[in-house]
C-alpha cells in the first residue's frame, strides 16, 4: 500500500490596512477642471462618503487676509453675500434663484430662516468665480474660495431632466457658519417666474422637488416638508386647491 503524500500549504498573506487604495479616477468636468473623484460602488450611489472637492485657482487676486480684516469681514458677511448674490442675479437674469431662499422672497409667510444661497446659472463655473471675486473685493482680501463639488447620486430613481449635474461652492472657510453659496448648471426642463428683477424657479417646480426630496433624502426629509406645507398654505390662500 502506497503512503500518501502530504500537502504543505503555505500561510495565507494578509494585506494590512495600508495596502488597500481607494480607486480614483481622473476625470475631466464639461469646464475642463481635473478632478479626482473616489469610485462610486453600486452602480454610483453614494454611500455616506459625501462629495468629493477640488479647491480652484483664486479668483480674486486680493491680499492675505489679516486677523482685523477677517474681524471685520465676519460683522456683516450674512450682508455681504446678500447683497453680492442678488446684484449678481439682477444683472443676470438668466441665473436662477432656487431653494429656501428663494422660498423667503416669493412667500409672505416662511417657517425657516436660511442662510445659504442656490443658484441655477448657464454658466455655473463662470458666476461661482465672479461671486468669489466680489466677496474678496467687498472684503478687501482674499477671504472666498471657490470649490468644484461631485452631487453624489441619492438614489436608484431615474434622473429628473430638472436636476443639476454641476456644482460649484463658494464659501469663506476661515468662518465658521459662513453662508455658501451653491451654483449648478441650470437644467433645461426648469420652469421659472419673474420677482422684482430676480428669475425664480416656479413654485410648481419647488414643491414638486420638496415632496421627492421626502422619499429619497431622509437627512432633508424635515425641511422639504416644512417646504412643502408652507407652499400648500400660500397656494390655498389664493383659493387653489391641493391635491395630496
Amino acid at each position: 500500500m502506497k503512503k500518501m503524500k502530504l500537502l504543505k500549504l503555505n500561510p495565507m498573506k494578509i494585506a494590512s490596512p495600508l495596502e488597500f487604495k481607494p480607486i480614483m479616477p481622473i476625470g475631466e468636468t464639461k469646464e475642463g477642471i481635473p478632478e479626482e473623484k473616489f469610485g462610486a460602488p453600486m452602480g454610483g450611489i453614494n454611500l455616506g462618503l459625501g462629495p468629493q472637492k477640488r479647491v480652484l485657482p483664486d479668483a480674486g487676486n486680493q491680499p492675505d487676509p489679516t486677523p482685523e480684516k477677517i474681524r471685520e469681514y465676519k460683522k456683516n458677511q450674512f450682508k455681504t453675500v446678500e447683497k453680492v448674490v442678488l446684484d449678481s442675479l439682477r444683472k443676470h437674469p438668466q441665473d436662477v434663484l432656487h431653494g429656501s431662499q428663494s422660498l423667503k422672497k416669493l412667500l409672505p409667510q416662511y417657517s425657516r430662516n436660511p442662510q445659504d444661497w442656490d443658484i441655477l446659472s448657464p454658466m455655473e463655473k463662470k458666476r461661482a468665480l465672479a461671486l468669489e471675486a466680489e466677496i474678496d473685493r467687498r472684503a478687501g482680501c482674499n477671504i472666498a474660495e471657490t470649490r468644484y463639488m461631485e452631487i453624489p447620486k441619492v438614489s436608484m430613481t431615474p434622473d429628473d431632466p430638472r436636476d443639476s449635474k454641476e456644482l460649484y461652492q463658494v464659501v469663506t472657510p476661515l468662518i465658521s457658519g459662513d453662508p455658501s453659496i451653491d451654483v449648478m448648471d441650470r437644467p433645461k426642463g426648469i420652469h421659472t417666474i419673474r420677482r422684482n428683477g430676480i428669475t425664480h424657479e416656479s413654485l410648481q417646480d419647488q414643491y414638486d422637488k420638496a415632496k421627492k426630496r421626502q422619499m429619497i433624502q431622509p437627512t432633508k426629509a424635515h425641511k422639504a416638508r416644512s417646504d412643502q406645507m408652507d407652499i400648500e398654505r400660500y397656494w390655498e390662500s389664493k383659493g387653489k386647491k391641493i391635491r395630496r
